[in-house]
């Protein structure tokens, strides 16, 4: 297969594209506790996009639910890193 590229490269190049449209998007949250996350002004930023992101393609309600029980402590936490620790 030409040019084919390994899952890891892909992941690597993807995560470049994102951290240039979307920095806040790649930073650990152990460095972003307490703030908004910027959202920058470009198309792939608008309120619109990241609203229907996050209602369309994803179970954000869902994730809410399970962030509410861990916090409760009804949901336990067996280990939690950051991936920007591992690199």
């Amino acid at each position: 297969m030409a040019g084919a590229k390994s899952p890891r490269r892909a992941t690597d190049e993807s995560e470049n594209l994102l951290a240039a449209v979307f920095p806040d998007q790649l930073a650990c949250l152990e460095h972003i506790v307490g703030q908004d996350r910027e959202i920058p002004d470009h198309p792939f930023g608008d309120e619109q996009t990241i609203d229907d992101c996050l209602t369309e393609a994803m179970d954000i309600d869902g994730l809410e639910q399970v962030l509410r029980n861990i916090e409760r402590g009804e949901i336990r936490v067996l280990r939690a890193t950051c991936r920007s620790h591992h690199r």
